[in-house]
C-alpha cells in the first residue's frame, strides 16, 4: 500500500506520451510562429491530435465527461459566437458608422473586447460545478472563444489574399 510520501514510477507509455506531447507542442509553436506568425495555433493543433492519449493520463476525477461536452455543443457554440461576434459587431456599428473610424480600427477595437476567458473560467469554476451542464457549456464556450481570438489576427491576411486573387482574376 502506497502512502502519501511514496513515489511510483509512471509506466513507459505514459512517459513517452507526455514527453512527445511537450516536445511537439514546442516544435509546432516554433514552426507556425516562423511560417504564418501564429505560434499559438501549433499547441492547439497538437492538443487536438493528442487529445485522447494525453487526456487519459489525467486521473478520472479531473477529466471532463465527454457526454456533457457533446450533448451541449450547439449551446456552447452559440455562447462562444456571442462572445466573439457581439463585441466586434458593436464596435463596427459604433466606431465605423458612428464615429467614422476605419473598418480595420473598428474591427481591432472589437477584437480587443472579445472575451479570452478559459483561464479565468477554470480558475473560478469549482470542480463540482465543472461537472454540470452550465459548467461544461462555460468551459467549452471559453475554449472556443480563445480559439477565435487566436484566429482573429489571421483574418486580415486571409482578406488580403482573397482581394489579391479577385484583383488578378479581373
Amino acid at each position: 500500500m502506497a502512502t502519501s510520501g511514496d513515489y511510483e514510477t509512471p509506466p513507459l507509455p505514459t512517459l513517452l506520451t507526455v514527453s512527445s506531447f511537450l516536445y511537439l507542442i514546442n516544435v509546432a509553436d516554433v514552426a507556425l510562429a516562423r511560417t504564418i506568425n501564429a505560434g499559438l495555433i501549433g499547441p492547439l493543433l497538437i492538443g487536438i491530435i493528442f487529445g485522447p492519449q494525453a487526456a487519459d493520463i489525467l486521473p478520472q476525477n479531473v477529466q471532463q465527461p465527454s457526454s456533457l461536452l457533446f450533448n451541449n455543443i450547439m449551446l456552447s457554440v452559440v455562447v462562444a459566437l456571442t462572445g466573439v461576434l457581439l463585441p466586434i459587431a458593436l464596435s463596427l456599428l459604433l466606431l465605423h458608422f458612428g464615429y467614422r473610424y476605419s473598418v480595420l480600427r473598428a474591427f481591432g477595437a472589437g477584437a480587443a473586447l472579445c472575451s479570452t476567458s478559459l483561464g479565468t473560467t477554470l480558475a473560478l469554476l469549482r470542480p463540482e460545478l465543472r461537472q454540470t451542464q452550465a459548467g461544461a457549456v462555460l468551459m467549452s464556450a471559453a475554449l472556443l472563444d480563445d480559439i477565435g481570438v487566436v484566429m482573429q489576427p489571421l483574418s486580415p491576411i486571409f482578406l488580403l489574399q482573397a482581394a489579391a486573387r479577385r484583383f488578378r482574376g479581373k
